[in-house]
């Protein structure tokens, strides 16, 4: 399979021509000057992408810096789970039940720029912690995870991204139809919640972003709170095209209609 990746200023582009792997029917998604395209079958698509705003970031950003401290002090994960743990929603195309939900973890990217600095910062901190027990090593990887959050600019906030394990329904769907929602849910603080509608590109190596969000995942690969499966079978890249605020809210009576 040929692939060839182009870096512009603007965003990072991804083209491939031949079959994929497991099946013929290989995504087509590009991403140039603002906005996606997908080709579904016969049918192109194209949407802006909607970056996300920067009370938005922020909520992501301080749930992961939370969580950080809540696991270096021995508290487990915390408020990092529900900015990392969204439940994915994709769609088949055959069968009354095509739908599928999964929990994915999903992390920022930084921007093209900048991604070369932060290969090399993870890969350092790896070597560096390698031979070391995780209790001791732990501060430094948190460390290291927390740096592309201290410096908000360096994150691209039109995209996220997430390793694909298992390869199951979710891939099975995106390989059909490379189109997905995520909800985002804050147990607390009146259970905000967010919608991110998103056109997904898939990626292996050698791509950088590949390499990232691997790792990213590595820095905690063994930890107890992760689930250890350092297979890994492709990543997806979520570029956000819609954004959905879905915090519950009081209903005025007078909007309900068996109440009239």
């Amino acid at each position: 399979m040929l692939k060839m990746y182009i870096t512009t200023p603007a965003a990072t582009m991804f083209m491939s021509s031949g079959e994929h792997r497991m099946g013929n029917k290989t995504p087509e998604v590009t991403v140039k000057d603002g906005s996606v395209r997908i080709s579904i079958g016969r049918e192109d698509i194209s949407l802006p992408l909607q970056p996300l705003p920067g009370q938005l970031l922020d909520w992501f950003i301080r749930g992961r810096k939370e969580g950080y401290e809540s696991l270096l002090e021995g508290r487990g994960p915390g408020p990092l789970f529900s900015r990392h743990l969204p439940v994915v929603s994709t769609t088949g195309e055959e069968g009354p039940f095509s739908t599928r939900l999964a929990h994915k973890g999903v992390g920022f990217l930084p921007q093209p720029q900048f991604l070369e600095e932060y290969i090399e910062r993870h890969e350092e901190v790896l070597a560096r912690t390698k031979e070391l027990p995780r209790d001791l090593s732990l501060q430094q990887r948190l460390e290291t995870a927390a740096v592309l959050h201290d410096n908000p600019g360096s994150i691209d906030p039109g995209l996220l991204g997430s390793l694909e394990i298992f390869a199951g329904g979710t891939y099975a769907n995106l390989m059909e139809r490379p189109l997905a929602s995520l909800l985002f849910t804050d147990p607390g603080h009146g259970y905000r919640s967010f919608q991110l509608d998103c056109a997904v590109e898939m990626i292996e190596p050698p791509d950088p972003r590949f390499r990232f969000l691997q790792l990213a995942r590595g820095l905690f690969e063994r930890d107890p709170f992760h689930v250890t499966q350092p297979g890994v079978h492709c990543a997806y890249l979520f570029w956000i095209t819609g954004i959905h605020d879905k915090t519950p809210h009081p209903v005025d009576e007078k909007n309900v209609r068996h109440k009239h």
